[in-house]
């Protein structure tokens, strides 16, 4: 029997650096620090409040260990990055 490993849908929050940081260039950025399993699926601004905004990004990626630790590095080594934070983790068939 065959079994294939499930990929996993990752919800991250990503907060930039300066309040009037440019989010598309931090998404640009972002595309091009992705580990090589990991892929960005979506992304969008919200808005937090006083004049403040973050990106919400969904990637898939292999459910094996590791690969999410990776990302997160990779996600903090970005500039313009201050902060991210793990939103919502769901396996996908």
């Amino acid at each position: 029997m065959n079994v294939s490993m499930a990929d996993v849908l990752v919800l991250i929050r990503i907060y930039p650096e300066e309040p009037d940081s440019d989010l598309e260039d931090i998404v640009d950025r972002v595309r091009r620090s992705l580990p090589e399993k990991v892929v960005l699926r979506d992304y969008r601004s919200e808005e937090m409040g006083y004049g403040l905004s973050s990106l919400l990004v969904g990637f898939t990626m292999p459910d094996s260990e590791g690969v999410l630790e990776e990302l997160e590095e990779a996600l903090r080594g970005v500039e313009g990055v201050s902060e991210i934070s793990v939103e919502h983790v769901t396996r996908i068939l």
